[in-house]
């Protein structure tokens, strides 16, 4: 990652439903804003939020991309490459099977189960 970069926090004095607009402007002050700042019809026109995958007022707020897709089925997957979501999936199958060889023993004594069920419960 060659560039640098600086993290500003915007004056307490900004109103807070400025904060799109400095980063929508085309003499924009920002790149980036992190806020819990509501998405509605006309910020979304202006810029681009992100996705949630946890129902929460936090939002990541960039600059539209004019050559990004339309959303599909697989947005989900967009934040990273499909190299860091193949690391991610082996960490999880890694970690299930460490916690079963570790655990399986009390686990198999305190309930009947199968070794497969185990595996897929330590996921």
């Amino acid at each position: 990652m060659y560039f640098t970069y600086t993290i500003n926090v915007a004056d307490p004095s900004t109103a807070y439903h400025s904060l799109v607009a400095l980063v929508a402007e085309d003499n924009r002050q920002y790149d980036i804003i992190l806020s819990n700042i509501v998405m509605t019809s006309d910020r979304m026109v202006k810029v681009d939020f992100s996705t949630p995958f946890h129902e929460d007022t936090f939002r990541i707020i960039t600059r539209l991309n004019p050559y990004s897709s339309s959303l599909s089925l697989f947005s989900c997957f967009n934040p990273f490459t499909w190299d860091v979501w193949v690391a991610i999936f082996a960490v999880i199958i890694y970690s299930s099977i460490i916690i079963y060889v570790f655990e399986h023993q009390y686990r198999n004594i305190e309930n009947n189960q199968s070794e497969l069920k185990t595996i897929f419960i330590g996921m």
